[in-house]
């Protein structure tokens, strides 16, 4: 099945997310499996009718990777050209994440080593805490876990 175009023209499922007549066709999502030698499996998924940032998809990926040891603390990431390429976004965008996880400390850059992990996921305990600190002031407010779960579903 494909997707038509305000010219009225049927993109066929291959060709969606690539460039037509000027107008790039919308790819909803992106899932790919970076394997290489040099790395170890992970699965990238983004969005692309998400209202998040690709480049924030990104950073969440490799957050998400750090976080459950898939990329383990000296693991190498796929380069950008190709990381950008599977996930059918810039490499610009995926060297914007890739930047924004070195200044977070999170990633290394070596020249001609490419990008590297260089530390554990401190973020996901930070992210424990504050739900904890969230949690223990909304009770202090009297607020339940159906009002936390409302607010919450409100934010975001």
């Amino acid at each position: 099945m494909g997707r038509r175009l305000g010219s009225g023209r049927v993109v066929p499922q291959e060709e969606q997310g690539k460039w037509t007549d000027g107008i790039r066709t919308p790819r909803p999502l992106t899932n790919c499996v970076y394997d290489a030698s040099t790395s170890s499996t992970m699965r990238w998924t983004i969005d692309h009718t998400s209202r998040e940032r690709l480049q924030d998809q990104i950073v969440a990926c490799v957050r998400r990777g750090v976080a459950s040891g898939e990329l383990p603390v000296g693991e190498q990431l796929p380069p950008a050209a190709e990381l950008g390429t599977a996930l059918s976004v810039d490499r610009n965008t995926v060297l914007a994440a890739y930047r924004q996880l070195r200044d977070d400390g999170v990633l290394e850059f070596r020249r001609g080593r490419g990008a590297r992990v260089v530390s554990d996921a401190p973020a996901l305990s930070s992210v424990t805490e504050a739900a904890q600190k969230l949690i223990a002031t909304a009770r202090e407010r009297g607020l339940g876990t159906n009002d936390l779960i409302r607010i919450i579903k409100e934010l975001t």
